[in-house]
Formats: structure tokens, sequence, C-alpha cells
């Protein structure tokens, strides 16, 4: 705005307003690359990505399934061989110690029945053919355990003896896989074997024996701590209990009448006068040849039976097969079997004779072999220097191998075969275990 001539005078400013042009331009088109946008996926894209998908997640799953496999597969293996493992263990240890007298010379001493009566179970002794076993022990005192040390029964056959059926502790009754009571849906027929012999740790006669009726002089202590597991409640040798008396030169089995404490020692009547007197140990507690000990008798019987077990962990117990192993009964009292190892389906026995006399083995026989050997006149228990034992074990987890393996033990006998046959993994467990002082 200017001023002229005294007017005013405007000058207005032109504005242009530049409007689109929307005419269409054969250069731009909506499928230029230059100015083109991606919405989405198309359905093929979408396809492949779904496949790949479906792949990947198969993939996954196989690879968990398989694993899941190798780990039931692994979980039952360690299982199988644990328990075989400590089965064997158990086993052998009793067997390696059958007849044993608290001494370490492999020489074979003489051991004399001195208690006025024997009721213990298995009754059917080898030292007798009618299963009169008091009768029979009267009538052999001499050797009495070198001879009933050890002794097998094929099948069971004439082991059990007892009114009722062996109990667990819990107080369950046990169905023995004997040949009485066949194969069960768990177990097989299995052999039985039964020890006896005298306890790891002995107690030193304090006194001499000036009669053979005198009573037998012990420090109460160490007697308190004596363990026979012969005895159903496993505490210290009591009245009408078995012990041991040896020097290593001859051994007494004898039956305990009465317990009196006279100071530092607990004076040990017998029920019967014994074969010899006996002379105290030496002091501090060495050996002698002429020193005499005291020990408790052990033992005991391994059977196979059902033992009722919880598996999958729903309450509600299932039989399966085990090991149990249950000491000799007593005075009419029987006590309660206990478990060893679950999982043995099957047991097989042969026993190593000595028929040359040489302490080597010559051939393996049978419990029912020996026995008629026995019964002719030829060799009998006491030449049996070594124990061959077989274990057949099974999972107790079902469904770890991808179908049914029936397999055949090695008594003959076909196992997991036919319509009730299972998917539980199977291992058979051999082992020979030499008598000690039988054997060279």
């Amino acid at each position: 705005m200017e001023r002229q001539s005294g007017r005013r005078r405007c000058h207005y400013s032109t504005f242009r307003f530049h409007q689109p042009d929307l005419r269409p331009n054969p250069m731009r088109t909506p499928l230029s690359p230059l100015h083109a946008r991606q919405h989405g996926v198309t359905l093929i894209e979408l396809m492949v990505a779904l496949t790949l998908g479906l792949i990947l997640t198969g993939a996954a799953i196989q690879v968990f399934v398989a694993n899941k496999s190798t780990y039931r597969l692994t979980n039952a293996l360690s299982h199988v061989q644990e328990n075989g493992r400590y089965a064997m263990q158990q086993l052998a240890y009793d067997i390696r110690m059958a007849g044993y007298f608290g001494c370490g010379s492999r020489r074979q001493i003489d051991s004399n029945l001195v208690a006025a009566d024997l009721d213990f179970i298995p009754a059917a002794l080898p030292s007798d053919p009618d299963g009169d076993a008091y009768a029979a022990a009267v009538d052999t005192k001499e050797n009495y355990l070198a001879r009933n040390a050890l002794r097998g029964f094929d099948g069971g056959t004439a082991w059990w003896v007892a009114a009722g059926p062996p109990l667990d502790l819990a107080g369950n009754a046990l169905t023995v896989c004997d040949a009485a009571t066949r194969n069960t849906a768990s177990c097989q027929i299995s052999d039985v074997v039964s020890v006896i012999r005298g306890a790891e740790l002995g107690v030193h006669l304090t006194a001499d024996m000036l009669a053979e009726t005198d009573p037998l002089m012990v420090k109460t202590a160490e007697f308190a701590a004596m363990r026979p597991t012969i005895t159903p409640d496993d505490d210290a040798p009591g009245e009408e209990d078995l012990v041991l008396l040896t020097d290593c030169e001859s051994a007494d089995l004898i039956r305990v009448r009465a317990l009196d404490e006279v100071g530092d020692d607990t004076q040990i009547i017998p029920d019967a006068a014994l074969e010899k007197k006996y002379l105290q140990g030496p002091a501090g507690g060495e050996s002698a040849t002429s020193s005499a000990s005291l020990y408790s008798l052990t033992g005991g019987s391994y059977f196979v039976a059902d033992a009722a077990v919880d598996n999958d962990g729903d309450g509600v117990p299932e039989p399966t097969a085990a090991l149990y192993r249950i000491g000799h009964a007593d005075e009419g009292t029987v006590p309660p079997a206990v478990l060893i190892a679950e999982g043995v389906e099957k047991m097989f026995i042969a026993y190593g004779l000595d028929t040359g006399g040489d302490e080597s083995i010559e051939e393996y026989d049978t419990a029912a072999q020996i026995d008629a050997r026995r019964l002719a006149g030829n060799e009998n228990w006491e030449r049996v220097v070594a124990v061959r034992i077989s274990l057949l074990l099974k999972s107790k987890e079902d469904f770890v191998t991808n179908e049914p393996v029936a397999m055949t033990f090695v008594d003959g006998t076909i196992v997991n075969d036919g319509v009730n046959a299972d998917r539980r993994l199977r291992l058979v467990f051999s082992q020979t275990i030499s008598i000690r002082n039988r054997v060279q």
C-alpha cells in the first residue's frame, strides 16, 4: 500500500490454487513396483507355511516319543539290573557261608546235634527220607549240621510243611510259586534253597567246663550284642533258642534252657549234656585252637512268591513276582518272610557235586537227582561244593518293548508266550557260588 498524491493505493496479491491432476497417466498404474505395497499373504504361501509347520511339529513329536521310549527302556533296564544284582548278592552271601561253624580253617569238623528236640522248618531234611526230622536227628546226631547245611527243593516240592502259607512283614499271605501252586499270573514254578550256618560273630567262653553238663559262661555285654536271624524277633539268643558251640575241632548244636546273670557274665544252661568239655577263650579276644566260642544259629530259605505291590500308584496292590527270604521256624513259631528283590519271576538251581573226593566239581545235578543218589546210598548233600543259580527278572512296567518277547529259560521253560504275553523287559542272571571249606 502506497500513498501517492494524497491517495491511498492498494496492491492485492494473486493466489493460485493448484488442483491435483486426476487424468489417467499410463506411466503410473496401481501395479507399478515403484509405488505398490503388499498386504497379507497369498493362499499358496499360506499352504506352504502350514505344510512346513506340520512337518516340524511331527518331527518334534517323533523326537519326544522316541526320547520317552528310550527313557522307559533305560529306566526299566536299570531297575531290573539293580534288583538282579542285589538278589544275587544276598543269595551268594548266605550260600557261600553254608555250614559255617565260626572257624577259618578249611578242615571239616565234626558237628553234633545236642539239643533234646529239633522242630524247625524245613522238616524234610536230607538225612530223613520219611520227613520225620526229629527221629532222623536222634538217630544220626553226628555231623548233623554238615549234612543239613545246604538243601534244595526242585519246584519247592516238600519244602513248606507249615499249616498256613508264609506271611510277609505286613501279615499278608504269600502265594509261593512252587509245583503245588503251578504258574501264576506273575511268576513261574521256582526252586527253593535252604541254608543253615553260624552267625558271623561269636563270643568266647569266660570259664572252662569241668563237666559235659556244666553251664556256659560268656560276657553279658557281648552276648547281648549277638543277633541271630533264625529267631523271629531277631534279638539276642533267649531261652529255647538254638545256638552253636565250637572250638574248631568239634561243634555242638544246643538249645538254651535257661539264662542267668552272674556278675558281668551270663550263665547259659543247655537242655542236654554236651559231647565234650569246652575250654574258655584266651584273654583279649584272641583265637586259639582249643578255645571255644558261642555263635547264633542263622540261615533261611529263599523262594519266589507273589508280592502285593502298588505298581501304578492307584492305591490298589497288584500281584508282583518277588524273591523272599524266610528264617527257619523253631518251636512252632514261623518268622515273617522278608522281601529281597521285586521282579524275580523264576529261579532255577543246580548243584555242583564232588563225586571224586578231590574238592572239585565233577557234575551238576538238580535237588531231586541228589536226593535220589542219597537214597541209593551214593553221594549226599555233603558232596555239594558249589551252587549255580539262575534268576529270571522282569520289569515292573509293562509296554517297555515294542512287542511281546518270548524267551527260553536255562531249564528249557518257555516264558512269556501265548495270549497272555506282556511287553515287559526280561533279563537272566546266572552265578556259580562256591561253598567255603568245600572246594579248592
